[in-house]
């Protein structure tokens, strides 16, 4: 394991920045932040390295809560929590750390330094990757006299926000931490509901669906063995390109950009697949389902109607699996803000709650 100081913030500097991202700017601690690499298992179960992003309140000491944030979708690996590249990884982070939680977001496999192309959606090694960076974190916040608590409250966005649910359903066979309480923000967690509605434009913008659907086809094909040829599946150009924009070095909006829209992006058999899955392409998407099981702590799902990337589908979808699974869990409907507004909405709400069940010092 490794750890490297990235940033350290006063209160003052953390509060200057959730303002200007739309985040309530009511800090209490100043920040510190480090990137740790620290060791893991691969999608074939073999040890590997990953690289995650902790952030510490300054200053405080003893036992403290815990947040386990898994990020939203990203296909450049310098994009990834520990390069604090981007918006989500500062705010998210800096949001919970300055109100006295720590915070552990995992880059995932193949992103930040960690060797290879992302599995991306694959749930087991975003659950893999996020508790044993817990683990990490927990040796690196021993040195600073402070010891995270085993009680861990998880939450996440769009791609995390499936993530979160996988990694809660993992958390169940690890002796090391409980789950307190899961807050996933619209998640796709069931590309069963998602799938379906790609080609709708009413529902979910062209050119997203289209960064989606390639990304989870090309790393899924990696993983499942989906076809042999992207021409097979792509038509021309994307086929000659797709394997290129996914190589770890293009951002995931300049790469939905380059592709064309949905309606025009595979060919007319693999548009029926992903209509109406089967074989294989069904099998994969069985096995990255992540709401048939029943969480034995508190659940909120947050969604909005207005979200045009995951679309509110999902929520339901992930209600009765929690429900025929013999659990229990709610949806916060967020009314009709995008996708990203999901967020900003949700965040303080998240936070809110999980101060309530006991995590925060009290204000």
């Amino acid at each position: 394991m490794s750890v490297a100081s990235v940033l350290r913030l006063s209160r003052t500097q953390v509060s200057e920045q959730l303002t200007n991202g739309g985040l309530p700017s009511d800090a209490r601690y100043g920040i510190e932040a480090y990137r740790v690499v620290y060791c893991t298992i691969s999608t074939s179960h073999e040890p590997t390295s990953a690289s995650g992003l902790l952030v510490l309140p300054q200053g405080k000491r003893g036992t403290l809560p815990v947040v386990s944030y898994q990020h939203s979708t990203v296909a450049k690996k310098a994009d990834a929590p520990s390069s604090l590249a981007t918006d989500e990884s500062r705010l998210v982070s800096f949001f919970f750390a300055s109100d006295g939680f720590a915070v552990s977001a995992a880059d995932y496999l193949g992103l930040g330094v960690s060797p290879g192309l992302h599995p991306y959606m694959h749930a087991a090694s975003e659950a893999s990757a996020s508790v044993d960076m817990l683990t990490a974190a927990d040796r690196v916040t021993a040195r600073h006299h402070a010891v995270l608590s085993r009680q861990v409250f998880l939450t996440g966005f769009s791609q995390g926000g499936q993530a979160a649910m996988a990694t809660g359903q993992a958390m169940r066979l690890d002796p090391r931490w409980t789950v307190a309480a899961l807050a996933p923000i619209s998640g796709p967690y069931d590309l069963a509901a998602e799938f379906p509605v790609m080609f709708d434009a009413d529902r979910v913008d062209p050119q997203r669906a289209s960064g989606y659907i390639s990304y989870v086809l090309t790393a899924w094909n990696r993983l499942y063995h989906l076809y042999d040829d992207p021409r097979d599946v792509f038509t021309a150009p994307a086929a000659g390109q797709i394997d290129r924009l996914y190589d770890g070095t293009h951002e995931i909006d300049t790469i939905s950009a380059a592709l064309p829209p949905a309606t025009q992006l595979l060919q007319p058999a693999w548009r029926s697949q992903i209509e109406h899955p089967t074989g294989r392409l069904a099998a994969a998407i069985r096995a990255n389902q992540v709401c048939h099981w029943a969480p034995p702590a508190p659940v909120r799902l947050y969604a909005s109607h207005g979200d045009h990337d995951v679309v509110y589908a999902n929520a339901g979808t992930c209600l009765r699996q929690i429900q025929n699974s013999g659990g229990h869990a709610q949806i916060v409907d967020l009314g009709d803000v995008d996708h990203l507004g999901s967020a900003l909405k949700s965040l303080p709400l998240v936070r809110a709650w999980f101060s309530q069940l006991g995590a925060g010092t009290p204000h």
